[in-house]
C-alpha cells in the first residue's frame, strides 16, 4: 500500500511540475545558443535544469530522470536548458532470419543531439551526440516494425546531463 502513494504522490509532483514549466517552455525552445570562442569557457555557475524535446517543443520526459538538485520545478529555478533534438537514421535494411531475403523493412538507430545552455547568458555549457544502439542484422518472420529501431537510452542522457552540470558546478 506504501508503494502505490508513493508512486501517487510521486505522478501528482510530475503533473504539477509539468504545469509550472509548459508555459515556458516555447521560450526555452526558442533560445539559440552562443558557441563560445576557444579562448573562454562558459560561464554556469550553478542551478537547475529544464529538459527540452526540440523536435516537439515540449518538456521532454527525461527532464523526469534528473536528480531533485539538478530539476527545476518552477521557471525561476531555471539556471540552464538542456535542448535535446531526436534524429531516426536508416542504417540498413533487414534480412529474414529464416531465409536470409530482404525482408523491405528498414533498420534505424536513433540519435540525440543534446546542448545545454546557459539560461542567463546564452552560451553553450556542453553539448554532445548519444547514439542508440545498432538494430539487429536480420528479424524473425512476423516481427512488428516498432521493434526495428535502436533508441537512445534515456537514462543514458540524463546521466550526461547530470555530469555536464556537475562538472561546471562551483566547489
Amino acid at each position: 500500500m506504501i508503494g502505490a502513494a508513493a508512486i501517487a504522490w510521486n505522478y501528482r509532483d510530475t503533473q504539477l511540475e509539468k504545469k509550472r514549466l509548459e508555459p515556458s517552455i516555447q521560450k526555452y525552445a526558442s533560445l539559440k545558443a552562443k558557441p563560445i570562442s576557444s579562448t573562454s569557457r562558459a560561464t554556469y555557475s550553478g542551478g537547475k535544469v529544464v529538459c527540452v524535446n526540440m523536435n516537439d517543443r515540449c518538456l521532454d520526459p527525461i527532464h523526469f530522470d534528473l536528480p531533485g538538485d539538478l530539476r527545476a520545478t518552477r521557471p525561476e529555478e531555471v539556471a540552464a536548458i538542456a535542448q535535446i533534438t531526436y534524429t531516426v537514421d536508416v542504417v540498413g535494411k533487414y534480412k529474414n532470419s529464416a531465409t536470409g531475403i530482404d525482408t523491405g523493412r528498414y533498420a534505424t538507430r536513433e540519435s540525440a543531439q543534446c546542448v545545454i545552455i546557459d539560461a542567463a547568458t546564452g552560451d553553450i555549457i556542453e553539448s554532445t551526440a548519444i547514439i542508440g544502439g545498432q538494430p539487429a542484422k536480420t528479424i524473425a518472420s512476423g516481427e512488428r516494425d516498432k521493434d526495428m529501431g535502436r533508441p537512445v537510452n534515456a537514462l543514458e542522457i540524463a546521466a550526461w546531463i547530470k555530469y555536464s552540470l556537475r562538472a561546471f558546478r562551483p566547489h
